[in-house]
């Protein structure tokens, strides 16, 4: 049991990392990388096919793409055990990074739409200890159609679904009987900039010289004449808007990413250890080096607490009535963007660009509006039939 690391023929400018068997020239895994990724080797399986490596996704994001072949003579529990165990410690040590898993795991029973076992090719305790390691790595699994006859025998994994443009299977290279699995991934995604949003402080609002408002208003609204609904709802809209814009304040939200346990004395201190930092940065005097070192780490005591307060307080009896705070939560801890993925348009071609991916939807929108107004049409008219046999 062998791994190989390092650069394929320059001419080629790949990395490879591979695990060969000393005694058979079948079987094997293999990841090759551009240079320019900076694969490096990561981990072995001792008894098992399995590599791993770890490539570059921009200075601060890395991605771990494991690679395993599961033989399908290999029935025993113990070879599945040792399979799951060396996966399972890779995304423990590498919390931050983005997790890839692929091979042959020559897995048919395996239902990955469903994540149901549907045959009995192969034991259920090995069926089942593969589909509890999905689930305990909270990945998902990407392939959703055969790669050889009809079984689903190669598959892909990511902890990182959201940035998945498609996958799909192509013909197989030479003499080889499996599918190839091709998959589009979008390392790039960032958070979307949070845009300023104007918020009606109501609990400042002057009800009462709204009402004076709309009811000078009211007179010149009932004397005039309306072409249609649609001038008379525009009509009373504006008059309503114009009210509210000028007797109810408004603020405009933090475009800066904010944490949802952040509040006003948190970001007080979060600011004064930002010019003491500064302060300390431009003068070199232990005095100030002391001071933000200070600030430093009372920000971190009671911002530790803060969100303590906040998980005991988003997770309490009515977490049901009010759910609100809890997906807020869940959205400011996601790694991927909270944004539409890649769309595929009626003539195959996948977009990314955000006017045509609103087009995309709009049509489709329209195409459900129009299949829910056949479908009412149908039932009036069958219920008519019904009422006048």
């Amino acid at each position: 049991m062998s791994f190989t690391p390092g650069p394929a023929p320059p001419e080629l400018g790949y990395n490879v990392i591979c695990r060969d068997r000393k005694t058979d020239a079948h079987g094997g895994v293999l990841i090759a990388a551009k240079t320019t990724l900076g694969l490096s080797h990561l981990k072995s399986g001792k008894d098992t096919e399995l590599i791993s490596g770890s490539i570059n996704i921009n200075q601060k994001k890395k991605a771990i793409i494991t690679c395993l072949y599961r033989p399908p003579n290999r029935l025993d529990q113990q070879t599945a055990n040792n399979a799951i165990q060396d996966i399972t410690d890779l995304p423990k040590k590498h919390k931050s990074s983005i997790f890839i898993l692929g091979g042959d795991f020559n897995l048919p029973d395996i239902d990955w739409k469903n994540y149901t076992i549907q045959g009995t090719q192969t034991s259920r305790d090995i069926n089942n200890a593969f589909l509890e390691m999905a689930a305990n790595l909270n990945i998902q699994q990407l392939v959703d159609k055969p790669t050889r006859g009809d079984n689903t025998l190669d598959v892909l994994f990511t902890s990182h679904p959201g940035q998945l443009n498609r996958c799909k299977t192509i013909p197989p290279l030479g003499n080889s009987d499996h599918d190839i699995v091709l998959l589009d991934f979008s390392h790039g995604l960032q958070k979307p900039k949070q845009q300023k949003r104007k918020i009606y402080l109501w609990k400042k609002a002057n009800i009462a010289m709204i009402n004076q408002h709309l009811k000078e208003k009211y007179n010149i609204f009932k004397n005039t004449d309306f072409e249609d609904v649609n001038s008379l709802w525009t009509n009373i809209k504006g008059l309503i808007l114009d009210a509210i814009n000028q007797h109810v304040p408004t603020r405009n939200t933090l475009t800066k990413h904010s944490h949802p346990w952040m509040n006003s004395e948190l970001r007080r201190l979060s600011n004064k250890k930002q010019r003491a930092y500064t302060l300390a940065k431009s003068s070199g005097k232990t005095r100030d080096k002391k001071k933000y070192k200070f600030l430093k780490a009372q920000l971190q005591k009671e911002a530790r607490q803060a969100h303590s307060n906040y998980m005991e307080d988003i997770v309490s009896n009515d977490l049901e009535k009010n759910p609100k705070r809890f997906w807020s939560y869940v959205k400011s801890r996601k790694q991927d963007a909270s944004q539409i993925v890649t769309l595929k348009s009626k003539d195959g071609f996948l977009h990314s660009d955000t006017d045509t991916k609103a087009s995309i939807l709009n049509q489709q929108f329209q195409k459900e509006i129009q299949r829910s107004l056949e479908e009412d049409l149908w039932k009036s008219q069958f219920d008519q039939f019904c009422t006048s046999i």
